[in-house]
């Protein structure tokens, strides 16, 4: 037995979550994970997601796998960097800022609309009563006029 290897109960244990993890970690950063939990959503390379993906509790990354936590933040800057450098970020940004302003003014279009048709709704309205209060008059004047 090598000097390297866990001894007792808990030293294996905790040698095989950081060996899980690991593993867990470099597939995420290649962008394929394994875990159908994971795999059949949209993830991002976070504490959670390691966890997930190397069946592990969050805890025992806070707890005892602190090199953990700090090798997923690396991964996440390295992945953020790389995405930056080929322009690839930012595009994505002004793309969902587009978005935005395009929903934003397909509301207002909306409410517009609405507001349109409410009013017409009211001029049809108005024009029909004016109709009828101008069919009284007539019928009166012909009475009148029409006898003589």
């Amino acid at each position: 037995m090598s000097a390297e290897e866990p001894t007792n109960q808990y030293e294996r244990r905790k040698a095989d979550t950081r060996r899980r993890l690991c593993e867990a970690v470099e597939r995420l950063r290649a962008g394929t994970p394994q875990n159908p939990d994971v795999r059949g959503r949209k993830w991002k390379l976070d504490v959670k997601t390691v966890a997930q993906e190397a069946g592990v509790s969050r805890n025992a990354i806070y707890q005892d796998h602190r090199e953990i936590l700090d090798g997923v933040r690396a991964a996440r800057t390295a992945r953020g960097a790389k995405a930056g450098a080929d322009g690839s970020n930012s595009e994505v940004r002004r793309l969902k800022r587009e978005l935005r302003q395009a929903k934003h003014e397909l509301r207002q279009a909306e409410h517009q609309t609405r507001v349109l048709v409410t009013q017409k709704a009211e001029l049809h309205t108005q024009a029909r009563l004016a109709q009828k209060q101008l069919k009284e008059p007539r019928a009166h004047y012909r009475r009148l006029h029409g006898a003589s």
